[in-house]
């Protein structure tokens, strides 16, 4: 018997998948996107009333694309006191969540919970672009392949987005490129191959955003136009974190 859709996006203006094939990125336009429970089970254009059944959930996506969540490559929990520290933590996890964040890189011990993956930070293969270095934007950034981390020393920052846009605007760089260091290369850098691409078998961890195309996430500072948050094939946000 074949698996029915649990959860289906439908009319996306595109879907960027973050596979190349031959050297080509595979982007899907006036799409759909279809999740069984927590992985992904097809993405494809035209129709898919063969993955409809009485219990499947559709979510219409007209004038939004699809893209995977964001990965933080390097995070770190705020300092406060044993009081607090419940409370603190969990606000910590929910500015990353809503920013689209997803999985993080932390210190071993870090507990994973439902809205998010945690997983041992590690040694790179890729560069890392911190904040602090993105923010004063002193030279250019020439990296073919890097990844973006909020961390930073002197301010606290959970939206790795605000410094993806500031080196679209300030540098030039190509929105593609920028997409690729939040998505896809820190999965490789971190060796999960779960997460960071949007393919048939894998998990279902997905933005939602409101544009016609990927430059519409780019062009403007503090503007966040993720507008739904799927973790692992259930939509996260904005019901389920607020």
């Amino acid at each position: 018997m074949k698996k029915k859709a649990t959860l289906l996006i439908t009319n996306l203006e595109k879907i960027y998948t973050m596979q190349t094939i031959k050297q080509k990125d595979v982007i899907y336009s006036h799409a759909y996107l279809a999740m069984h429970h927590d992985v992904i089970l097809e993405i494809g254009e035209g129709s898919y009333t063969h993955l409809l059944d009485k219990d499947t959930r559709i979510l219409e996506g007209r004038s939004h694309f699809a893209i995977p969540a964001f990965i933080e490559t390097d995070a770190v929990y705020p300092a406060c006191d044993e009081w607090n520290k419940t409370r603190k933590l969990q606000e910590y996890r929910m500015q990353y969540m809503q920013h689209g964040v997803l999985t993080m890189a932390m210190d071993s011990h870090a507990q994973s919970f439902l809205e998010m993956d945690i997983v041992p930070k590690q040694a790179l293969t890729y560069p890392i672009l911190y904040g602090n270095a993105i923010i004063k934007a002193s030279t250019k950034y020439t990296k073919k392949r890097f990844c973006i981390s909020t961390r930073d020393n002197h301010f606290i920052m959970q939206d790795p987005l605000l410094l993806a846009q500031l080196l679209h605007i300030k540098q030039g760089m190509d929105a593609l490129l920028l997409l690729k260091a939040l998505t896809c290369y820190p999965a490789k850098a971190l060796q999960l191959p779960h997460v960071g691409v949007l393919k048939k078998g894998k998990q279902a961890d997905i933005l939602i955003c409101h544009g016609n195309s990927l430059s519409h996430l780019f062009q403007g500072l503090y503007e966040n136009h993720i507008t739904q948050i799927v973790k692992k094939g259930v939509r996260i946000y904005p019901n389920l974190l607020i």
